[in-house]
């Protein structure tokens, strides 16, 4: 038997456009839900033949209606800096539904896996493929940045990967705490610490962060980090194990062991390229997703040069 789908109707309010040609009465069928979070669960939708990913937040939330409350404006903030960013390698936010007084977001359906189900389901990835993921992550980054938003919580969870015949395609996902560089709203003001804290920097533990891009920068250290080894850049299970490693790495007083020592055969480039990403202060590590992307370039053409030169 067919379970019985949901309807949601509203206004749908298309992105970018204060046009009233482009706010339409649409309906949604829930098919299924495929994620769900602290504040907010995902569904599969159809609608006219196509496929979406509505973001709903949370029933119980009471504070996700019309009112101007603190959920809702972050939600609305949410909405706001995800239509700012275009790119490929960036989940494509549609538009917003309000649907009896409540925000809903309709995204782009992408029908790919978490980098976290990937490496469960393949393992270690190779030094070439890596690379490849990092470059198509720095790329959806660049896009971000150009537009002013710092995504701050860049994880394995957080992006998705397509494995075709030939390539390789990612999306970067969840604009939930992202946030503009140029913020200083009340609701900003509030934030307490935000993130996966694997992915998180030192300088956040240590209360010492700004919104930058340098944020961001770290994640893909050490989301690179974990995909070249197989293993997390800190082994503490704990929360605060975990929070006290990371905070003496940013004092320097802990180090990070290269990749290249615990996989044999991983270049020194794409070592100490990784390692300069995620390095422990800020100042340290590339200062722009340009300066990373050009540098995660430079990698794999290295790599394929000395291919080159052992073939010949």
């Amino acid at each position: 038997m067919t379970p019985r789908t949901v309807s949601l109707a509203g206004r749908f309010f298309r992105i970018n456009t204060t046009d009233e040609t482009d706010v339409e009465e649409r309906e949604f069928q829930l098919l299924r839900p495929i994620g769900s979070g602290g504040q907010a669960r995902v569904y599969l939708a159809e609608s006219r033949g196509e496929r979406f990913v509505i973001k709903e937040p949370h029933p119980d939330l009471a504070a996700w209606t019309d009112r101007a409350t603190t959920h809702v404006l972050r939600f609305k903030r949410e909405l706001r800096n995800h239509a700012k960013c275009r790119h490929p390698s960036l989940i494509e936010l549609h538009g917003a539904l309000n649907a009896a007084g409540r925000w809903y977001a309709v995204m782009e359906f992408f029908d790919g896996i978490t980098i976290r189900e990937w490496l469960l389901e393949i393992g270690l990835l190779d030094e070439t493929r890596t690379l490849e993921v990092g470059i198509e992550i720095a790329r959806g980054l660049a896009a971000m940045h150009r537009a002013g938003i710092v995504h701050r919580d860049l994880s394995e969870s957080n992006v998705l990967v397509r494995q075709g015949p030939n390539s390789t395609s990612i999306k970067i996902i969840d604009f939930g705490i992202a946030k503009s560089r140029s913020t200083t709203d009340a609701i900003s003001m509030v934030d307490e610490f935000v993130g996966t804290l694997r992915y998180s920097p030192p300088e956040r533990i240590l209360g010492q962060s700004s919104v930058d891009e340098t944020i961001d920068i770290y994640a893909v250290g050490a989301l690179l980090y974990h995909l070249l080894t197989g293993r997390y850049a800190f082994s503490q299970q704990d929360k605060m194990g975990l929070m006290g490693a990371l905070a003496r790495y940013g004092l320097g007083n802990q180090g990070v062991e290269s990749p290249k020592d615990l996989v044999p055969g991983i270049s020194p480039e794409t070592s100490a390229t990784v390692l300069r990403a995620m390095a422990g202060r800020p100042e340290h590590r590339y200062q722009s997703s340009e300066e990373l992307l050009a540098a995660l370039f430079d990698c794999r053409l290295r790599l394929f040069e000395k291919r080159i030169a052992t073939r010949e």
